[in-house]
């Protein structure tokens, strides 16, 4: 059934009645997740009963994927002409009253509950010891942590005495580059001597 024939068949729907609203209700207690029966009842129990309705519009809503259609139906609603009742199946597992009931209260005190307090995840960050300086870590260097490329970034900055030491260490670790080492801390040093006598 496409759209436009599922529209004309909600036109051209039976009288509401008692009886109809209790066969769509048993319909949509045995197959909540059918949208259309969601539908067809929603609007007849709107026009049959409309502080049960309003009890009961939070959960049925749910099952309704359109719901703007179903708002812009209920605005207008069709007369309804007498049509013959198809017979639904019933489920082969009956619910007695009690236990839907019960669920249905559970379920309406869920939604009012979520509606009114929305879900907040709440952090709670620790709080840091004042005796603790956590600065001071971050400043200490790490004597392991030595490369050239190091060296050239302590240089460039002005660090001449460290580029020198990490030069060092390297001639250690490397003695086939230590002619290559020996020349950058001649360099850095001439440098530094330059930068000391401008200023």
């Amino acid at each position: 059934m496409d759209q436009a024939a599922f529209s004309e068949y909600i036109a051209s729907m039976p009288a509401a009645d008692e009886r109809l609203l209790a066969e769509l209700a048993d319909c949509h207690a045995a197959y909540p997740a059918a949208s259309a029966v969601s539908f067809l009842y929603v609007r007849m129990l709107k026009e049959l009963r409309p502080d049960q309705y309003e009890k009961e519009k939070k959960k049925l809503l749910l099952s309704i994927a359109n719901r703007p259609v179903l708002q812009q139906s209920l605005l207008t609603i069709p007369a309804f002409e007498e049509l013959p009742m198809v017979e639904v199946e019933q489920p082969a597992v009956a619910v007695t009253s009690e236990v839907a009931e019960e669920e249905h209260e559970l379920l309406d005190e869920l939604i009012d509950k979520f509606g009114t307090n929305a879900p907040k995840i709440k952090t709670v960050p620790e709080k840091p010891d004042a005796a603790v300086n956590y600065g001071k870590d971050s400043c200490v260097e790490n004597p392991e942590l030595i490369s050239e490329t190091l060296a050239l970034i302590f240089a460039q900055q002005g660090y001449y005495g460290k580029a020198i030491k990490i030069y060092k260490k390297l001639c250690l670790q490397n003695p086939e580059k230590s002619c290559y080492f020996a020349a950058q801390i001649d360099k850095l040093k001439e440098e530094r001597n330059n930068n000391n006598k401008t200023e």
